[in-house]
């Protein structure tokens, strides 16, 4: 047999560099082997871990100014998408999981310092892998025609009066 050398991306420590803003990546998670994922309660909000025998891609974010970011994930597979401070699974900032639709992710980044974004599959037994685009991208807060609710960055558009809900 013959060795054949690694892709970049292929791990964390090889991760691509996601250079410009917008930045956008479109690809097959079947060209890379299984390095990441995140175990139980390692990604806030996800009381599990997915992604551990999926193929997946690491790409390294170094914001150029500070502020806001939107990680999105659009893929023809059972997509995971998850950002981390460092290649520490440990260091998750967020992750989402939405199946076949857009999964998303909204980071606060300071500039110079980078943040690594994670193109997996959610399978935890078999290879949830296939074609994925992701877009890295200052996150521009919409509360058009929106008087409350979630402004698509992490902040809010109002609170409905007399305590209704939105």
């Amino acid at each position: 047999g013959q060795c054949v050398a690694r892709a970049p991306g292929d791990t964390c420590a090889s991760a691509i560099e996601a250079a410009t803003v917008p930045f956008v990546w479109a690809g097959d998670t079947r060209d890379y082997l299984n390095d990441g994922w995140y175990g139980a309660t390692q990604c806030p909000g996800f009381p599990f871990g997915l992604g551990a025998t999926s193929d997946d891609v690491a790409f390294r974010f170094t914001p150029p100014a500070s502020g806001t970011y939107k990680v999105r994930l659009d893929g023809d597979y059972d997509t995971n998408l998850w950002v981390a401070q460092s290649c520490d699974p440990a260091s998750c900032l967020g992750a989402d999981r939405t199946g076949f639709r857009d999964a998303e992710v909204v980071v606060d980044g300071t500039a110079g310092e980078p943040f690594y974004v994670i193109v997996d599959g959610t399978s935890n037994s078999g290879n949830s892998a296939g074609h994925a685009t992701l877009i890295i991208d200052t996150c521009v807060p919409d509360c058009t025609d929106k008087p409350c609710g979630d402004d698509g960055c992490g902040g809010s558009c109002g609170t409905c009066a007399d305590g209704g809900s939105c």
